[in-house]
């Protein structure tokens, strides 16, 4: 399908890698406004201004000026850009590392505060809002400038983890930590759209690839700090938010001196009046209903009660509410906050779908590998991080390969990512097999073709996105393939953990065990803590009983990446960049 019939006011469907010119918002005041201001011209002819803006005004249905957005492109000379890709990769690292650093930390948290119930919530807060700002930082960024938006995001997370850092009850801790997502979640998008503007686009899988390394060193290292730190002869859980402090500062000052402002023009009112207000609230609204529901689902409530089905059909409903609100939106030559004209796109579709469904394995890999250790292999949390490095030394190497791919052919190659999806199936295939008496260097193997496989495909599909559609909408589309990803990943735990405990509790039920229902309670709820619960004789057999169910999780896995190996080798377009 040509992109020339998908945008909104019918200019030609370029690709991104085609040289443009900066284009200003404009909106139809009627009135003749200060320098700087959005002009008020209504004709459709262009008019050149500062020699590389220009200005093109077209009128929407409603009688209003349609739109078009700034190019925010911004070559850097090599020195300036390794000091803002510097700034940015710290960032973008310290934004999963806050998803990942209080995992191994929450025990330590929730006996401080004596709140084991409610202590699942500091990290279920962050992930609710930092997956529903996802998209909507993208959007703010073409209005607002991407350098203030990520600033803005910047001082959020820092703010955020300040205050969960001198938190006195646990209920501050979790509206402190769903401020810091909703900083976490501007800077996951604006540090890959960032980054895309800085260099060209046969330059970016090189940059990018460099990005994935920092977000896979961010998902070993933080569990392994988060226990180090929570340790009873540590400096204490809350240096897991005070680490964030100094090195978001440095990330900050280096993208505040370094990253120059793309001028917006226009006045702050005609800005605010692009906003899609009606869509943000409704996406904000279904996001967090969503995940709301699959987080309540088979913990606080069954997945079967009336309150976890009526939160999963309000969120259904209002996803409706928000297709239509912003198909509307665009039909009146508005900025809606997901143009739906992307999904009529063949690669970014392909993008999308394959997205949610490898971000399944890739966040039940990063929550169940660590168990496999800690529970079945009985290792400590510092011992099941270090374990992890072969996965993060091959993942950060495959990442950056494939984006040197790009660079070096010209082409995203969508063969690297389909073999990146083989790959990472046959490690899944390979993960089913583990046991207690797996040998270390089997261990290491699977470890090992689980990160090259992953490692290909994680950027290579952003750069794939980003070059079948406009510049205009690099930024959303950025964000949304990073909301995808983390919904799957999101509703794929629910689904592996749902899973994992009706098979612990119909194995250790049965016979030989037949353990009591309280006794199935206590394992699931503290399975590193199974040998002080069972009987010695008994816990071979548990902890072999606790792998078998991992496996079942395991079944899930290879599926998704199978199916999303089809879907790219028959459907995603081969792109040159």
């Amino acid at each position: 399908m040509s992109d020339s019939n998908q945008l909104p006011n019918g200019e030609s469907g370029d690709n991104e890698r085609t040289k443009l010119q900066t284009i200003e918002l404009t909106v139809d005041t009627g009135t003749e406004g200060p320098e700087g201001a959005i002009e008020t011209e209504t004709d459709d002819s262009p008019r050149l201004k500062d020699e590389e803006k220009v200005l093109d005004t077209k009128t929407g249905p409603d009688g209003g000026a349609g739109f078009v957005l700034a190019d925010q492109t911004n070559h850097l000379p090599f020195k300036q850009l390794i000091l803002v890709f510097t700034g940015c990769a710290l960032a973008i690292m310290l934004s999963f590392l806050d998803q990942t650093i209080v995992a191994t930390a929450l025990p330590r948290i929730s006996a401080d505060f004596e709140a084991a119930d409610q202590s699942s919530w500091v990290g279920t807060s962050y992930l609710l809002t930092s997956t529903a700002f996802q998209t909507l930082w993208g959007r703010f960024s073409d209005i607002w400038g991407r350098k203030v938006c990520l600033l803005i995001s910047l001082l959020i997370f820092l703010a955020g983890n300040v205050l969960c850092g001198i938190a006195q009850s646990i209920v501050q801790l979790i509206v402190f930590r769903a401020l810091a997502g909703v900083g976490g979640g501007g800077i996951t998008t604006l540090v890959m759209v960032v980054v895309s503007d800085v260099v060209s686009i046969r330059e970016r899988g090189k940059y990018q690839g460099l990005i994935g390394g920092a977000i896979a060193l961010a998902g070993v290292i933080g569990p392994l700090l988060g226990g180090v730190f929570s340790d009873p002869s540590g400096l204490g859980w809350r240096w897991c938010f005070y680490l964030n402090i100094p090195f978001g500062a440095a990330a900050l000052l280096m993208i505040f001196f370094f990253l120059p402002v793309k001028t917006m023009s226009g006045s702050l009112k005609a800005k605010a009046l692009q906003i899609d207000y009606l869509g943000a609230v409704l996406i904000l609204t279904t996001t967090l209903l969503l995940l709301l529901a699959t987080s309540w689902g088979g913990t606080t409530y069954p997945w079967k009660s009336p309150q976890v089905i009526s939160i999963f059909v309000l969120s259904a409903l209002l996803w409706g509410a928000t297709i239509a609100t912003e198909v509307w939106v665009e039909r009146r030559k508005r900025l809606p906050i997901i143009p739906m004209r992307l999904f009529f796109m063949r690669s970014p579709t392909i993008i999308f779908i394959t997205q949610f469904l490898n971000g399944i394995p890739f966040y039940g890999q990063l929550y169940y590998l660590p168990q496999y250790f800690q529970v079945v292999k009985q290792q400590s949390g510092t011992q099941a991080g270090i374990q992890l490095f072969p996965l993060l030394v091959a993942q950060t190497i495959s990442v950056w390969s494939s984006g040197m791919l790009v660079s070096w052919t010209g082409r995203f190659n969508k063969l690297c990512i389909v073999v990146g999806y083989i790959l990472w199936t046959v490690a899944c295939a390979l993960q089913y097999m583990l046991s207690r008496d797996t040998p270390a260097w089997t261990v290491v193997l699977i470890l090992i073709f689980t990160g090259l496989g992953a490692g290909l495909t994680f950027q290579t599909s952003l750069v794939a996105a980003q070059a079948a559609v406009t510049k205009q909408d690099m930024a959303v589309v950025t964000g949304l393939r990073n909301f995808v990803r983390t919904i799957g990943g999101t509703l794929g735990l629910a689904i592996c953990g749902a899973i994992l405990n009706n098979s612990l509790i119909s194995k250790l039920s049965a016979a030989p065990l037949s353990m009591s229902s309280d006794l199935v309670d206590r394992i699931i709820s503290s399975a590193t803590d199974i040998p002080a619960i069972v009987a010695a004789d008994q816990l071979g057999t548990v902890l072999d009983t606790y792998q078998e169910a991992i496996r079942e999780v395991y079944l899930i896995f290879i599926p998704c990446v199978g199916l999303s190996a089809i879907l790219t080798a028959v459907f995603l377009e081969d792109t040159r960049v």
